[in-house]
């Protein structure tokens, strides 16, 4: 069985370079964020005002 000719170390695969931290996005955040205050809101029908509005901020930031 003949051996596997050796790669050049040097070169990073491109796919390779796009690992890192899993999070996610921006758009998916803000989302989460506007169904929290719509349940906030729904479960209070405008009672607490004050209330929604800091769990917004808790779930924005």
């Amino acid at each position: 069985m003949a051996k596997q000719k050796r790669r050049n170390p040097h070169a990073i695969n491109p796919i390779m370079r796009k690992g890192g931290v899993h999070e996610k996005s921006n758009g998916a955040k803000r989302k989460a964020a506007k169904l929290a205050t719509r349940k906030l809101m729904s479960e209070s029908r405008c009672g607490a005002l004050d209330e929604i509005i800091n769990q917004y901020l808790i779930v924005v930031s």
